[in-house]
């Protein structure tokens, strides 16, 4: 939602959404196993109860895809998805943003642009809606806010602040 008092709601990037029509879980897939190999520790697969850090060779179709942690400001921290041959958790909000981003989908700011967004959604503060088809997620999309990673103040809300009069300091 949008908080009228918040200094930087008149920001093209304070809302946006995001929306993928047709999951490509090959793609995606892809993406999970660059995350990997960059850093084993923050993609695990669910295994004998508990996640461990293991390569992932088949995905399948997709069954699930849900934030299960959230940092302290709301960025989601860690994402679950439940496919036909194995759960991943995804942790780190970049890692979230790289592997929900299917490199064609365009972002909609809430100024009415699309703006192309190759492999990186714009921030990881956001909530997901999935759509399914036999029980499958065949599509999903992002309602979010913001841009950047969603650690400490933001510079469009600094910026707003000292043109209301605030002082250094006080910001």
């Amino acid at each position: 939602s949008k908080d009228p008092d918040d200094f930087e709601v008149n920001e093209s990037w304070y809302r946006w959404s995001y929306e993928v029509k047709q999951l490509d879980s090959t793609h995606m897939l892809e993406i999970l196993q660059k995350r990997y190999a960059a850093n084993s520790k923050l993609v695990l697969t669910y295994k004998d109860g508990e996640y461990v850090s293991e390569e992932i060779d088949k995905l399948g179709k997709i069954q699930e895809i849900y934030v299960e942690k959230r940092g302290p400001g709301g960025v989601a921290d860690e994402l679950v998805i439940q496919a036909e041959q194995g759960t991943i958790k995804v942790i780190s909000e970049h890692n979230i943003r790289c592997v929900l981003n299917d490199g064609k989908s365009k972002v909609l700011r809430q100024d009415g642009k699309k703006v192309a967004s190759a492999n990186l959604l714009p921030s990881a503060f956001f909530v997901i809606s999935t759509s399914k088809e036999g029980g499958y997620v065949v599509g999903y999309s992002l309602s979010g806010g913001g841009f950047g990673h969603g650690v400490g103040m933001s510079q469009n809300v600094a910026k707003e602040m000292a043109k209301s009069g605030w002082n250094a300091g006080d910001i």
